[in-house]
């Protein structure tokens, strides 16, 4: 396992698994925040929640587009580094509170969410092709400790108001 932890591959893998988990689930306790301070909020977070499951159900396809896909580590990057974008466009348009900017916050969420999907497809095409076999079932496994770790505290600091105190 030692051996596992030095492997580059497998560190990058990790790092990035850890700031994506942390940055989807801080931004979609955000999402629910900002929909729940709308009139009528049960409405606007039925919607963040309905939209935040959707592309689990596309996990079929996005899998298939990650086996299709060439050149999958530069795709990997790639839907990463678009995500990345996609966030910051979020946080710039966010601060506004009207029903267009919500559905467009929704609409980009939704976007980044299905590029994640894709993305995670292909980490595990990539760690497939570039983790040996005897030591594939703990990289996985590691992986996915990471994203459970790391979940729960993206959704407490998302949580946390950070208005000052008066």
């Amino acid at each position: 396992m030692l051996t596992l932890l030095k492997n580059r591959t497998l560190q990058t893998i990790a790092s990035a698994n850890f700031f994506t988990t942390l940055g989807v689930s801080l931004f979609n306790i955000i999402l629910l925040t900002y929909a729940k301070n709308f009139p009528n909020p049960h409405w606007f977070v039925a919607i963040v929640s309905v939209v935040t499951v959707v592309p689990y159900v596309f996990g079929g396809l996005t899998g298939r587009l990650a086996d299709q896909t060439h050149r999958k580590t530069n795709w990997l990057i790639g839907t990463k580094v678009v995500q990345a974008g996609l966030y910051l466009v979020l946080a710039q348009v966010i601060t506004q509170q009207t029903v267009v900017v919500f559905y467009v916050v929704v609409a980009i969420n939704f976007i980044s969410d299905l590029l994640g999907r894709y993305g995670g497809s292909i980490l595990t095409i990539v760690i497939q092709d570039r983790i040996g076999p005897d030591d594939r079932q703990q990289v996985m496994g590691l992986n996915a400790s990471v994203s459970t770790l790391v979940e729960p505290l993206g959704q407490t600091l998302g949580g946390l108001d950070y208005r000052p105190v008066a």
